[in-house]
């Protein structure tokens, strides 16, 4: 408020404000024509203002640009330095003042890291200025737990197993991994800043003969990854049996088995072979139908049942991988296989002979396999011939690099026209 007093008699007088960085008037900046004279007084010659006000906002981002919650995001008066204001999510300073620097940072939580700017400075607020997409881009830090899983007699690994890691403090689930071939599993992704536990699935039969959880797992700067985190277990007491029957898939029962195939059983864990035996024709019921092979009395364990492959027949049911436990004592498991009847099965071979007389060369197709149907020969000077045994005639003497091409109609490939093609070529000198 104001008053002008001790103002004398017979003079007029104007009354204005001066409006400093950062106002606004809303009402009269001045008033004139107030003459004084007799004690006149004027009262509530009054102004009226309000503050100019700049906007500050942006967000809080993965690198995929997906938001990022509960973050704060500080707001500092830059000549003052004292913080204003502190948001999280996605943030709008508004209502900052005129004629004011400010910066904005963000506060970086453990576990994580910048990959982006982490504070902007030299934000000045003057005519209504705002400052939009101040973003602060940030990653996760993580980190990973590994080890093996382990049969306690042989020291092998076992492959299948499931191991799973939990949050420590409130139990919930952070993630898990399957036991490979050698037994090895590796759950990645843990956020630094978390303390976990680590346990295996048992599966039936099997004892854990190392604990089957680990606790105090904490993933942070420090120690960022665990390893050899291992779990060992006794297998299941007790024998199961493997069998099947080898059939032609043009034949699909009994009395129509392959004798002779080879079905090998193999360890899950590292490959090893525990037996081998051949289909045979009818002589047993191991299975209570009539068996191509059969493994008896196999200790209980993961394996891989595989068959070899003949030459000529095509494989129509997958080598497989089975478990023999406490619950699952038996497996039967048949093999079914397609014989090849083209001419592809048993590859031709292609080839030629020449015998020169002067500028004639007399070439023959000596190509095994099956009928033929049609040649191309390129004789290296930019002539061709289409007979299955042609006879050359050169201009000049040289060294000319010959290719023949030949085609089994039966067969499927191709090139330029329907069929099997294969090539032989030779070097040949005309004196």
């Amino acid at each position: 408020s104001y008053a002008f007093t001790g103002l004398p008699y017979g003079v007029t007088f104007n009354v204005s404000e001066v409006i400093p960085a950062g106002w606004t008037a809303i009402g009269p900046t001045y008033y004139d024509d107030l003459y004084i004279d007799g004690g006149l007084v004027y009262e509530n010659r009054n102004f009226t203002n309000e503050r100019l006000n700049g906007t500050i906002s942006g967000y809080k981002l993965y690198p995929n640009e997906t938001g990022i919650e509960g973050w704060n995001i500080t707001l500092y008066n830059q000549t003052a330095g004292n913080v204003l204001y502190d948001w999280q999510l996605s943030y709008a300073f508004t209502g900052l003042p005129y004629g004011v620097t400010f910066n904005v940072s963000e506060v970086i939580p453990a576990g994580w890291t910048a990959i982006g700017p982490t504070y902007y400075d030299d934000l000045y607020i003057d005519g209504g200025l705002v400052y939009e997409n101040r973003n602060f881009t940030n990653e996760q830090l993580v980190g990973y737990i590994s080890g093996y899983k382990i049969q306690n007699e042989t020291g092998l690994g076992l492959p299948g197993w499931t191991i799973e890691a939990y949050n420590q403090s409130d139990d919930t689930f952070a993630g898990s991994d399957v036991t490979d071939g050698t037994g090895f599993y590796n759950i990645t992704g843990l956020p630094y800043g978390v303390t976990y536990n680590v346990s295996e699935v048992v599966q039936p039969g099997w004892t854990p003969v190392s604990p089957v959880f680990v606790n105090d797992l904490t993933i942070d700067e420090q120690t960022p990854y665990h390893v050899n985190i291992n779990f060992t277990n006794d297998p299941p007491v007790g024998t199961g049996t493997v069998c099947g029957i080898k059939y032609r898939d043009d034949c699909i029962e009994e009395g129509c088995g392959l004798a002779g195939w080879e079905i090998t059983l193999s360890y899950a864990s590292n490959g090893t072979v525990y037996a081998t035996t051949t289909t045979r024709t009818c002589i047993d019921k191991v299975c209570e139908e009539c068996c191509g092979y059969s493994f008896i009395d196999v200790p209980y364990g993961t394996y891989w049942l595989n068959e070899t492959l003949v030459p000529g027949w095509t494989q129509k049911t997958p080598n497989i991988l089975i478990t023999l436990n406490a619950s699952n004592p038996k497996v039967i498991y048949n093999f079914i296989n397609t014989e090849n009847t083209t001419c592809c099965a048993c590859p031709p071979v292609t080839s030629f002979s020449y015998e020169i007389e002067c500028l004639d060369v007399t070439f023959t197709d000596t190509s095994t396999g099956p009928e033929e149907t049609r040649w191309i020969w390129f004789f290296g000077d930019g002539t061709i011939s289409t007979e299955q045994n042609p006879v050359k005639t050169y201009a000049k003497p040289g060294t000319y690099t010959v290719r023949m091409y030949v085609n089994w109609q039966d067969c499927e490939g191709a090139i330029g026209a329907p069929g099997y093609w294969k090539s032989a070529s030779q070097r040949i000198t005309i004196p």
